[in-house]
């Protein structure tokens, strides 16, 4: 059955579940990055990132999934990763994002950029140049 739409909490649910299912291979899914051309890096609601130690654009799957739902006047979107010792622990949902009533936030908002990439760790995410 195809699905309509989600709720947020929905979402989160499924992504921990593929998490426990295989931790492995969820991590190195959503800790990937590929370089991505300026233009979809500029998009108002996909969140990419400049790499200075590279000096290009790459986007991940979760900034991907944000771009789908909108982000808030932070450019947040509302799932998170608890990233510890550099392995996804959990994904969870950002609540303050959500209730900030932020037009741009789709009600059934499941995807949000926080802990893939911390700050000064850019050179550890696995680039796909091809």
């Amino acid at each position: 059955m195809i699905k309509q739409s989600i709720e947020v909490h929905e979402f989160v649910e499924f992504l921990n579940e593929l998490l426990a299912l295989d931790p492995e291979t969820i991590n190195s899914l959503f800790k990937l990055r590929v370089i991505c051309g300026k233009e979809l890096a500029e998009h108002p609601i996909v969140q990419a990132l400049s790499l200075p130690n590279h000096g290009v654009y790459s986007v991940g799957i979760i900034g991907i999934l944000n771009g789908a739902f909108g982000v808030d006047n932070n450019n947040w979107g509302c799932i998170a990763m608890d990233i510890i010792g550099g392995k996804i622990m959990k994904f969870k949902i950002l609540e303050d994002t959500l209730s900030n009533n932020d037009k741009n936030i789709k009600p059934n908002c499941p995807a949000g950029l926080v802990g893939e990439c911390p700050e000064g760790n850019d050179k550890d995410l696995p680039i796909d140049d091809k």
